[in-house]
């Protein structure tokens, strides 16, 4: 079935006519496997990419111009879900010591509570870097390919950047927390020299 007629049916109402979508399935496949997923995961966000179209082409947001563009539509759309999921903070992992436990005005929780909510609303690319990093432990060389940077020098240069910009979110006992933390992070990295702030 050709896109233009899959678009005329969805217009009129026929749900099941998705089903001639899962010809594009192959490369959100092997997107998602190349990047950290599994079967399940591919089939989840290519999914919920098909849910997305279906709205879309029935409020009119979605402008046909040419044989071959859902395709790509649905590629898009299933990279930047999966992109989403994968950058989504992982829990803070607290670095507290049982004496610590009994002070309920613990700082590095707050700090913890707090990045929670900077690096949810942060955005990429400094969300992916720093999850990648920190969170995944991943290098920079394996982040640069990733997210399509020229080279680590780049990715660099951007989690500089991307710490600077949560700082400026931070109170000024925070910025010194957030130092040893993200310290305290670069330790349990495999090899790692020490810290990279």
């Amino acid at each position: 079935m050709k896109d233009q007629e899959i678009i005329d049916q969805i217009k009129a109402g026929n749900y099941e006519v998705l089903s001639q979508l899962n010809r594009h399935f192959v490369s959100v496949r092997k997107y998602v496997l190349s990047n950290s997923g599994a079967i399940e995961d591919a089939e989840d966000v290519f999914a919920e990419a098909q849910v997305i179209f279906y709205q879309k082409v029935l409020s009119e947001a979605y402008r046909y111009d040419g044989e071959g563009k859902i395709g790509g539509f649905l590629y898009r759309t299933s990279r930047n879900l999966w992109m989403k999921k994968l950058t989504r903070p992982a829990p803070m992992m607290s670095v507290v010591s049982d004496t610590d436990t009994q002070d309920s005005s613990n700082p590095l929780e707050e700090l913890s509570g707090a990045l929670d909510e900077i690096l949810g609303n942060l955005g990429d690319p400094c969300a992916a870097i720093l999850t990648f990093f920190y969170f995944n432990r991943l290098d920079m060389l394996t982040i640069a390919q990733k997210l399509g940077y020229k080279n680590k020098e780049t990715v660099k240069v951007k989690k500089r950047q991307c710490i600077q910009t949560i700082e400026k979110s931070l109170l000024p006992a925070q910025k010194e927390t957030l130092k040893e933390y993200l310290y305290e992070l670069d330790q349990r990295r495999p090899g790692a020299p020490g810290s990279t702030l």
